[in-house]
């Protein structure tokens, strides 16, 4: 498991108040004969090797944390985990092994410990050969975020700042997820930085839009590219592709083409699939650049295997239309069927007009159906922007 993600789990934190290193401070707690903290202060020199005449040392490390663990030291219990799970100063992992000892730790009060089970909840835990560890619980991982986060861990504010927008394991709410992320973001943490950037766009920006207050969606439009700009300055691949949408459409910043495709250049292909889309769509329309057909179908395809919702309806429409690639009703109907799985409503209407509409030839009563069709979509879509949020 990779030692450092979004919400799959910060298996090694950077030192903190709970594990900082420092001579002066081990010989202080030797005074006083706190043997504990002592020996797990001195595993935590060998652990980092930044402590004036202490080599890095993982097995050194690993025996210190043993022998403290043994005198009560809830934060060595923790760090006993860490070693097991990437078999650190051990010839393999004992992911069981170290799974007990997280919990262990957890149920001792370390908020890292806290932090790291709820992240194991929120995906579940296999061993190297499939058997569980830990089953997929949204309720304790919600409980044990909210708990790791109060006491300052700022991943864990944010992955429960995540479990509040999307409203798994607890109740939806923008609001909460959005002061949550506020919280985060006052330590620059480059996710919380870009998901507050995402709500203050996408939701604030409605509810601003149907009050009619201008004045505010300009200062969240400015709000939301700082938000961006500070996200991908901390090497966050998706704020970059959203701060050049802004710089795409010249929403709180000047409006530039140019500085736009240079910035999803610099993350197309990566992963990020909405950089590879709006590359299509400015080689689609032009914006800044040739129109350039072929090319813009092929970024399209490139963010299409991520599953992008826009980018599957997109292949769609481009290959039922004949756009950029020889016209083939199959295909189209493939990527029409494809995006209906997103939820994507113009897709249905698309595809059953393919299908079904006047160039094949429908039944008679079916151009009735597609103008009763788009109003009834339309109202769906009004409804939805319109619907009281939590």
């Amino acid at each position: 498991m990779s030692v450092s993600s979004e919400l799959a789990g910060t298996a090694m934190p950077a030192d903190t108040a709970e594990g900082s290193v420092g001579t002066s401070e081990i010989q202080a707690v030797k005074s006083v004969e706190d043997n504990a903290k002592a020996l797990r202060l001195q595993g935590d020199a060998y652990r980092t090797g930044k402590t004036d005449g202490v080599a890095q040392d993982l097995s050194r490390a690993l025996s210190l944390y043993k022998e403290a663990a043994e005198l009560g030291d809830a934060v060595a219990v923790y760090f006993l985990g860490v070693f097991h799970e990437h078999g650190m100063g051990m010839e393999k992992k004992e992911l069981r092994q170290a799974v007990a000892f997280y919990m262990q730790a957890a149920d001792l009060g370390v908020s890292l410990a806290k932090y790291r089970v709820g992240c194991l909840y929120r995906r579940g835990f296999k061993d190297e050969d499939g058997t569980e560890l830990v089953p997929v619980n949204h309720e304790k991982a919600c409980k044990l975020f909210q708990a790791a986060g109060d006491k300052g861990i700022v991943d864990a504010q944010f992955a429960y700042g995540y479990m509040r927008e999307k409203g798994f394991g607890c109740r939806k709410s923008m609001k909460e997820a959005q002061r949550i992320y506020e919280i985060a973001c006052r330590a620059e943490h480059p996710d919380a930085l870009l998901r507050l950037g995402l709500i203050m766009r996408d939701w604030w920006w409605h509810r601003s839009m149907m009050q009619g207050n201008q004045m505010m969606v300009d200062k969240s439009n400015e709000r939301v590219a700082q938000l961006f700009e500070l996200s991908a300055k901390k090497g966050n691949k998706e704020a970059v592709a959203n701060l050049a949408f802004a710089y795409q459409n010249g929403t709180g910043v000047p409006q530039d083409f140019n500085k736009a495709r240079a910035m999803y250049e610099s993350v197309a292909g990566q992963g990020v699939a909405i950089a590879d889309f709006q590359l299509g769509i400015l080689y689609l329309h032009g914006y800044g650049v040739p129109i350039d057909l072929e090319k813009s179908f092929k970024y399209f395809e490139t963010a299409a295997q991520k599953q992008y919702p826009l980018a599957l309806f997109q292949l769609g429409w481009m290959y039922h239309r004949g756009t950029g690639v020889e016209q083939d009703f199959s295909k189209a109907a493939e990527y029409y069927r494809k995006a209906m799985a997103t939820g994507d409503w113009v897709a249905y209407v698309c595809y059953y007009w393919m299908t079904y509409g006047p160039l094949r030839r429908p039944a008679p009563y079916v151009g009735l159906f597609f103008i009763l069709l788009l109003p009834i979509a339309a109202a769906i879509w009004l409804a939805q922007t319109n619907a009281p949020r939590p």
